[in-house]
Protein backbone atom coordinates (compact mmCIF):
# COMPACT_ATOMS: atom_id res chain seq x y z
CA UNK A 1 0.00 0.00 0.00
CA UNK A 2 1.15 3.33 -0.71
CA UNK A 3 0.60 6.28 1.36
CA UNK A 4 0.98 9.97 -0.05
CA UNK A 5 0.10 12.63 2.05
CA UNK A 6 0.83 16.19 0.90
CA UNK A 7 -0.74 18.69 3.69
CA UNK A 8 -0.83 22.77 3.40
CA UNK A 9 -1.05 24.08 6.53
CA UNK A 10 -3.23 24.99 8.02
CA UNK A 11 -5.38 22.67 5.61
CA UNK A 12 -9.15 23.63 5.14
CA UNK A 13 -9.84 20.24 5.81
CA UNK A 14 -8.76 16.67 5.83
CA UNK A 15 -10.49 12.75 5.36
CA UNK A 16 -9.08 9.62 6.95
CA UNK A 17 -10.49 7.00 4.67
CA UNK A 18 -9.96 2.79 5.98
CA UNK A 19 -8.03 4.26 8.90
CA UNK A 20 -6.02 1.84 10.78
CA UNK A 21 -6.22 -0.52 8.05
CA UNK A 22 -2.31 -0.41 6.85
CA UNK A 23 -0.02 -2.26 8.80
CA UNK A 24 0.76 -1.41 12.25
CA UNK A 25 4.19 -0.22 11.92
CA UNK A 26 6.03 2.56 14.24
CA UNK A 27 6.32 4.77 10.38
CA UNK A 28 2.47 4.27 10.30
CA UNK A 29 1.58 5.31 14.04
CA UNK A 30 4.18 8.58 13.28
CA UNK A 31 2.45 9.26 10.15
CA UNK A 32 -1.27 9.26 11.74
CA UNK A 33 0.35 11.56 14.85
CA UNK A 34 1.48 13.92 12.38
CA UNK A 35 -1.40 14.05 9.85
CA UNK A 36 -3.71 14.60 12.97
CA UNK A 37 -1.03 17.08 14.06
CA UNK A 38 -1.38 18.91 11.29
CA UNK A 39 -4.65 18.75 10.83
CA UNK A 40 -5.67 20.81 14.66
CA UNK A 41 -8.67 22.76 14.31
CA UNK A 42 -9.76 21.92 10.95
CA UNK A 43 -12.73 19.84 9.73
CA UNK A 44 -11.76 15.97 9.88
CA UNK A 45 -13.18 13.16 9.02
CA UNK A 46 -11.94 9.51 9.68
CA UNK A 47 -13.66 6.26 8.66
CA UNK A 48 -12.23 2.82 10.22
CA UNK A 49 -13.42 -0.82 10.88
CA UNK A 50 -12.47 -0.30 14.55
CA UNK A 51 -15.50 -0.31 17.28
CA UNK A 52 -16.11 2.84 19.34
CA UNK A 53 -14.66 0.44 22.06
CA UNK A 54 -11.55 -0.57 20.48
CA UNK A 55 -11.13 3.16 20.32
CA UNK A 56 -11.90 3.67 23.90
CA UNK A 57 -9.73 0.89 25.00
CA UNK A 58 -6.70 0.99 22.96
CA UNK A 59 -4.15 -2.26 23.19
CA UNK A 60 -0.97 -0.14 23.88
CA UNK A 61 0.59 3.50 24.34
CA UNK A 62 1.24 4.23 21.41
CA UNK A 63 -2.30 3.44 19.61
CA UNK A 64 -3.60 4.95 23.42
CA UNK A 65 -1.75 8.20 22.33
CA UNK A 66 -3.48 8.24 18.73
CA UNK A 67 -7.00 7.52 19.45
CA UNK A 68 -6.92 9.73 22.34
CA UNK A 69 -6.26 13.33 20.09
CA UNK A 70 -8.81 11.53 17.28
CA UNK A 71 -11.24 11.42 20.14
CA UNK A 72 -10.08 14.73 21.12
CA UNK A 73 -10.55 15.82 17.21
CA UNK A 74 -13.58 14.24 16.45
CA UNK A 75 -17.37 13.42 17.26
CA UNK A 76 -17.34 9.30 17.27
CA UNK A 77 -20.83 8.68 14.71
CA UNK A 78 -21.42 4.91 14.16
CA UNK A 79 -22.81 3.73 10.99
CA UNK A 80 -23.88 0.58 11.66
CA UNK A 81 -26.14 -1.56 8.85
CA UNK A 82 -26.04 -4.06 5.95
CA UNK A 83 -23.00 -4.68 4.09
CA UNK A 84 -23.64 -3.41 0.67
CA UNK A 85 -20.88 -5.76 -0.71
CA UNK A 86 -22.49 -8.72 0.43
CA UNK A 87 -25.72 -7.42 -1.06
CA UNK A 88 -23.87 -6.73 -4.37
CA UNK A 89 -22.07 -9.90 -3.96
CA UNK A 90 -25.50 -11.82 -3.92
CA UNK A 91 -26.93 -10.24 -6.68
CA UNK A 92 -23.94 -11.18 -9.12
CA UNK A 93 -24.23 -14.81 -7.32
CA UNK A 94 -27.94 -15.33 -8.07
CA UNK A 95 -27.34 -13.39 -11.91
CA UNK A 96 -24.25 -16.21 -12.52
CA UNK A 97 -26.95 -18.99 -11.59
CA UNK A 98 -29.64 -17.48 -13.81
CA UNK A 99 -27.19 -17.53 -16.51
CA UNK A 100 -25.48 -21.10 -15.61
CA UNK A 101 -29.12 -22.46 -15.75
Amino acid sequence: MLWTISVASPCSSLTISAWNVAPNTHWNRSTTSWTADTAAGSPLIVTTNLTLDEIRHPQDTAHARIYDRLLEMCVPVSCIGVSFRKETAQEKLERLKLLIG
